[in-house]
């Protein structure tokens, strides 16, 4: 046992070092503080006997934040919300932090950054730290209240600015084309 845990916490040691690579100073000591509590609590549960604080699409009540429903982050490791994206993934800020804001209402702890892990056609995978901070968070709000607007009202939205390639409706919005 004493073995593996030695394991556990030299992949986390790696893995810290591999996605602290290439960051700005600031951004770097900052993850890197991020890192080291997050390692010194996998290592305390983990040598307590607990399971790691991890969850796969977890359904966060949406309410208390003004959704309706449910929302679920891709991944939360402890109360870090992880969205994994297709492409750039540079329009899914305002995601994360609405992940954030809703497992903030949820737990009860303030949660201050979330992930965005983007999957390449070419096979490469980036990631990027959110950092969530009051301007995200009224964007996201923001958004909310558009949203919420349209559906109230019954407002077509209009076509989006661009669109991934993958998108069912791609065919309807920019190439006039109905599906039936």
């Amino acid at each position: 046992v004493a073995l593996r845990r030695g394991r556990v916490v030299e992949s986390l040691a790696h893995a810290k070092a591999k996605l602290l690579r290439g960051l700005s100073s600031e951004l770097r000591a900052r993850a890197a503080e991020c890192f080291d509590l997050g390692a010194s609590l996998a290592s305390a549960w983990l040598y307590s006997g607990r399971r790691l604080p991890l969850a796969v699409e977890p359904e966060l009540p949406g309410s208390p934040i003004g959704l309706s429903g449910v929302v679920k982050p891709d991944l939360v490791v402890g109360v870090i919300p992880l969205d994994f994206v297709l492409g750039d993934g540079e329009r899914k800020d305002v995601g994360v932090a609405a992940y954030a804001m809703a497992l903030e209402a949820s737990t009860f702890t303030p949660v201050n950054f979330g992930i965005v892990v983007s999957f390449q056609w070419s096979g490469s995978v980036s990631w990027r730290v959110v950092i969530v901070d009051d301007e995200l968070r009224r964007r996201a709000l923001e958004l909310r209240d558009d949203l919420a607007g349209i559906v109230e009202r019954g407002e077509d939205p209009g076509r989006a600015e661009r669109c991934p390639q993958l998108c069912a409706w791609r065919g309807v919005c920019f190439e006039g084309l109905v599906r039936v």
